[in-house]
């Protein structure tokens, strides 16, 4: 959909992807709140897989700068909290992400290196955050 030559195309997805962000991720007093990865999962299961694909499309391709659907990808899985009740469970889970987010972290474009650094810093447990930090310093 973002890469689609049809500027009708994309300006369809750009408002799709309003209206979800919208409604995950606010509440009637226009506060913003976060959601679990379970629970937005849960609604929509298929966007994992999609999310998964699109990201692995975005870090297989290194000489593509700009891939279209990155930015927003990684602006929804900012917004979602890691549950650490959840287990092991691979469809719910912020996990699979994170490789291809790491990798992001070092890509040529900034604007891509600072919003993969602010996801990691979001999606990751406390324990996995010191651990990955610790892993980037030694």
């Amino acid at each position: 959909g973002f890469s689609e030559k049809l500027w009708s195309v994309r300006n369809s997805c750009t408002m799709l992807y309003s209206a979800l962000v919208a409604r995950m991720f606010s509440n009637r007093q226009n506060q913003t709140r976060q959601a679990t990865d379970v629970s937005f999962f849960t609604l929509f299961p298929n966007l994992h897989a999609f999310f998964l694909r699109e990201l692995e499309h975005a870090v297989s391709d290194p000489k593509c700068l700009y891939y279209p659907s990155l930015y927003p990808i990684l602006l929804i899985l900012q917004r979602l909290q890691p549950c650490l009740l959840s287990g092991s469970d691979t469809s719910t889970s912020l996990v699979p992400f994170l490789p291809h987010i790491r990798a992001l972290s070092s890509s040529g474009v900034l604007k891509t290196r600072s919003m993969a650094a602010q996801t990691i810093a979001s999606i990751m447990t406390p324990d996995q955050l010191a651990q990955f930090i610790s892993e980037q310093i030694c």
